[in-house]
């Protein structure tokens, strides 16, 4: 039996059997030009900049970037050390400063290996802001997205209360957005969070997230940007900024409540949390802090540890405080 079964397999014809990878040639697959780093929000008149990644396809050469008309030459990497002519080893990407347009519109860059594009919109125009990409925010196209945005004045604010109408407080949901404090701040009866948080920074994730509160209309609306280390509270502060404009452009007038995180030791962010609340006062937002309810230290779980937020009962005087605070009438 096993005689007959071999000589059927010798009598089979062969299978199709792919070529080695040895002998095809390779394909390699460049990435595409990109925006890689760009801010959250442009002040009117600021100049601002934004990071492309352009692949280096041969060492020591000189590529371009810019929009029309005023395009730049960049510098690839050096070929100390690589065989001229050949692929560079390594990264095969190099980034590139580019100053940002000031208008309204989609704008692309031109490099010698195709587009980059970002998008630029008036903060009291819908905001596109869909997801993040690499703690940045994009368009549901995937497409980088940056707020322009008038600077803050008091003087005209004052003005602008007086001759413009009234907005009236929405009867839409309470909101909240941002950091949930390692959980304490979800499941609270009456009140909402929408969690978008990033190692990196506050500013994006908030932006994202509000872009979705903001047209529910709510009543009241609160941003914890919680205890982000790597972050610039100047920044930040361009997010209260760009919700209240929005806010005013759709004439409402929703409880804002900036939720400042809890100071911990070894931390210098004492000048974060000034920076925020002197911003959020000026903008007309409430602001509340961690330890107002929760008290000092009510992270801290044994010496040099933390939690993400208060645990036990100063989690629980936490929750009620801020439930209080942005669900009343």
């Amino acid at each position: 039996m096993i005689s007959v079964l071999l000589s059927l397999a010798l009598l089979a014809p062969a299978a199709e059997i792919p070529p080695s990878p040895s002998e095809a040639p390779g394909i390699k697959i460049w990435p595409a030009p990109a925006f890689t780093v760009w801010p959250a929000v442009i002040h009117t008149g600021e100049v601002r900049h934004g990071v492309v990644s352009m692949p280096v396809r041969l060492a020591g050469r000189r590529g371009t970037l810019g929009w029309a008309g005023r395009v730049l030459s960049v510098p690839f990497p050096s070929a100390e050390g690589w065989i001229p002519g050949k692929e560079p080893p390594g990264t095969p990407t190099v980034g590139a400063l580019v100053e940002l347009p000031s208008t309204p519109g989609q704008a692309t860059a031109t490099t010698d290996d195709g587009p980059a594009s970002i998008r630029l919109v008036a903060v009291d125009r819908p905001w596109p802001h869909a997801d993040l990409r690499d703690g940045q925010a994009v368009d549901a196209a995937g497409c980088p997205v940056v707020l322009l945005a008038p600077r803050h004045d008091a003087t005209a604010e004052r003005r602008f209360a007086l001759l413009a109408d009234q907005p009236v407080r929405p009867t839409g949901p309470a909101l909240l957005i941002g950091d949930s404090l390692g959980g304490a701040l979800e499941g609270l009866p009456n009140l909402e969070i929408l969690v978008r948080t990033d190692h990196r920074g506050a500013s994006h994730p908030a932006l994202v997230a509000a872009a979705t509160a903001i047209e529910r209309r709510p009543r009241s609306l609160g941003w914890s940007p919680g205890p982000v280390i790597f972050t610039r509270p100047d920044e930040e502060d361009r997010v209260l900024g760009a919700i209240t404009e929005r806010c005013r452009a759709l004439g409402i007038a929703p409880r804002l409540v900036l939720l400042l995180p809890e100071g911990r030791p070894g931390h210098d962010d004492a000048p974060r949390r000034q920076i925020l609340a002197q911003a959020a006062a000026a903008r007309g937002w409430r602001v509340a802090t961690v330890e107002q309810w929760a008290g000092p230290n009510a992270a801290r779980l044994a010496e040099g540890v933390w939690a993400a937020g208060p645990v036990g009962e100063p989690r629980e005087r936490l929750r009620r405080g801020l439930s209080d605070l942005l669900t009343a009438p």
